[in-house]
């Protein structure tokens, strides 16, 4: 490379200047040295600057979605309560039963969730004919409410969400969720509501961590403000002018922008994300002072430190030094970041591929045994169904991890082969050592009992194929591969969670 023959380069040119170049000369080679320098810094800078601002956007991302897949999941478990409580108060049977076996049918544990207020049946008036918390149902009337008044004239309004109000029961801020209920000819019978108080959100949002000025608002498609963080009661039920949320959601559900809040006027970076199908946005902002104040530090350090640096001839020639040294590393640092996986910290497969040849070359001149575990999470395809990617993402994070407690010698290799599959290299070790160490890394996946649905037990579990071989000469390493391959097939047709050690057929891998 170049900069292995700077250092005579650079001594032949300041021997010619000492020789008789002139001193203009050297203020100019100065001059662009400086400027050149100072502008590899700005970039630099720069690009710092900008990678605070998308891991910033990342990090609002990841809380957005979290968070409105929360709420989301909650607004639909409290729907179906009011299906299922429309679906009841239309059946005549129920009707005629006395009130507490009404109540056991028509009122299931999700209307006694926490947060969660009342569940109602108003008639077509207004007036509580049904009510979970109280039996007889309290006198309270509401046919002056919007979640009532939505319903009354309109048969095709579906699930109605309903701006925030005081409850009249217990003084609670809190939302209405409500449904129509028809008669048998298709008239208006009433409605069905479920009250959801906003401790709920307030609640969600302080669980998180947003800095110092960081803010989270709940806001209906209308502009309506249902909640936020930092709360502000006074701010409950406001109707903003929202027009950059809105016009970050036009073409998605979901974007981006930057702006002075509506509330404190605190300039912010904000992630928007319509919560499900629902008329309800979340915005996750963080407050451009506090992600940028690390930076401005960061740059006056840097200038003031470049200032000295340029202040001379010397200076620059370190600065060379320094800049040499800085390449080495960010290229040990780039060479070490293409061996390893980004999710579980593990060497990737291509890592893998050049130790496994090694480690073959290896045990094949001192005619040692080599051993290979091939780890296969069991369903992990249905586990990702279940729980969603960041659930599998968690799985396989904490699958590296026992894989690497599983491990007692320091010879020992651990790899992430690609998707679910681990691989695990034993030099000098037997089949039965393979095995141990097979049954250790499975039952300790076992012990963690991560719940999976789809499993037979109930919980995440892995399959090992182990093969173990003294390797002949000119046989390729990739006959341990497939060998254990074909191990690991035989460990899932044969039900899955178990470690199967491969038994050669005769010949199979002859020369």
């Amino acid at each position: 490379m170049w900069f292995y023959d700077l250092r005579p380069r650079t001594g032949n040119a300041f021997r010619k200047a000492a020789g008789g170049i002139t001193s203009g000369w050297l203020l100019g080679v100065a001059v662009a040295s400086v400027t050149a320098i100072c502008s590899i810094v700005g970039l630099m800078l720069y690009s710092s600057r900008i990678e605070i601002a998308n891991s910033a956007l990342t990090a609002a991302s990841n809380i957005a979605e979290a968070v409105t897949q929360d709420e989301n999941r909650n607004i639909e478990l409290l729907d179906l309560s009011l299906q299922a409580l429309r679906d009841g108060v239309r059946d005549a049977d129920v009707l005629t039963l006395p009130s507490k076996f009404q109540h056991a049918i028509l009122f299931d544990r999700a209307a006694t969730a926490k947060d969660l207020g009342a569940l109602l049946f108003l008639d077509d008036e207004g007036r509580i004919l049904l009510d979970s918390e109280s039996d007889p149902p309290r006198r309270q009337k509401f046919g002056d409410r919007d979640f009532f008044r939505a319903h009354s004239h309109r048969d095709d309004r579906g699930l109605f969400i309903s701006r925030p109000f005081l409850s009249p029961f217990d003084g609670d801020w809190t939302i209405a969720l409500s449904r129509r209920v028809d008669n048998d000819d298709g008239s208006f019978a009433g409605v069905v509501v479920g009250m959801m108080k906003l401790a709920y959100f307030d609640k969600l949002f302080n669980k998180l961590n947003l800095g110092l000025n960081g803010s989270m608002t709940l806001l209906g498609m209308d502009g309506t403000v249902f909640t936020r963080h930092p709360l502000d009661e006074h701010d409950i039920g406001r109707v903003i002018d929202a027009t950059e949320v809105f016009s970050a959601l036009k073409n998605a559900r979901q974007g981006t922008f930057e702006a002075a809040s509506r509330f404190d006027g605190i300039r912010r970076m904000f992630r928007v994300q319509q919560v499900g199908d629902l008329p309800l946005v979340q915005t996750v902002g963080f407050a451009t002072e506090d992600l940028y104040a690390p930076w401005w530090r960061k740059t006056a350090v840097t200038v003031a430190a470049l200032t000295l640096l340029c202040a001379t001839i010397l200076g620059l020639v370190a600065f060379l030094q320094v800049e040499l040294r800085r390449r080495a590393e960010a290229e040990a640092a780039y060479a070490q970041l293409a061996a390893t996986d980004k999710l579980t910290g593990l060497p990737n497969r291509r890592r893998f591929d050049e130790v496994l040849e090694t480690e073959w070359r290896r045990a094949g001149r001192s005619e040692e045994v080599l051993a290979l575990l091939v780890v296969d999470v069991d369903h992990f395809k249905a586990y990702n169904d279940a729980y969603g990617h960041l659930g599998g993402d968690a799985v396989l994070a904490g699958l590296g991890l026992s894989l690497l407690g599983a491990l007692k010698r320091s010879g020992d290799f651990a790899a992430r082969y690609g998707g679910e599959e681990f691989v695990v290299l034993l030099p000098n070790t037997n089949a039965r050592g393979a095995l141990k160490v097979a049954e250790r890394i499975r039952n300790e996946v076992a012990a963690l009992h991560q719940p999976h649905v789809a499993a037979a037990g109930g919980f995440v579990t892995v399959s090992v194929g182990i093969a173990a071989m003294t390797p002949r000469s000119d046989q390729p390493a990739a006959d341990l591969m497939t060998a254990a391959d074909l191990a690991l097939y035989e460990a899932k047709n044969a039900g899955r969670n178990r470690a199967v050690l491969f038994r050669p057929e005769p010949q199979q891998f002859a020369a």
